[in-house]
């Protein structure tokens, strides 16, 4: 296979993939990557992350707001007691009704969709958001609580 070929495949895939946690728009790939994007001189920004430890204890203090992306199935099964809920596919069209500097947490399963959906609100002008790392397994291995929807 050509160069070329082997990007449109691997571009491909990555499409696929953001289809299936409901990411439709997918209007360009980094053709070389994030080196190439840092070689090229472009912006670069990180967020932040949270440990379900460090996310727990902040509750208690009533300093941040919890956002749950996993899918409704998910929530309904088993999330955590005052969390907010939209899917990680319908998040940039119902964002959270919360100031732009308000410290969200945003957590899925183990932190793959979350970090998708922190990078979403970052990029809607959220300045308060962070990934929690290990998502709700971690929350669970620490016994943590969790609740049912009805």
């Amino acid at each position: 296979l050509g160069a070329v070929s082997l990007v449109q495949k691997q571009g491909q895939k990555a499409i696929d993939a953001l289809r299936r946690i409901g990411i439709d728009s997918v209007i360009g790939v980094m053709v070389k990557g994030l080196e190439g994007w840092r070689e090229e001189g472009l912006p670069i920004e990180s967020l932040g992350t949270t440990s379900a430890q460090e996310c727990a204890a902040l509750m208690k203090s009533k300093e941040i707001t919890i956002l749950d992306v996993r899918d409704d199935m998910e929530w309904e099964e088993k999330h955590i007691p005052g969390a907010l809920h939209t899917y990680v596919g319908y998040l940039e069209a119902n964002l959270p009704t919360l100031p732009k500097d308000a410290h969200i947490v945003v957590h899925c399963s183990v932190g793959h969709r979350s970090a998708l959906a922190a990078s979403i609100l970052r990029r809607q002008g959220f300045t308060g958001v962070f990934n929690m790392l290990g998502g709700l397994t971690a929350w669970e291995k620490l016994g943590l609580p969790l609740e049912k929807s009805k």
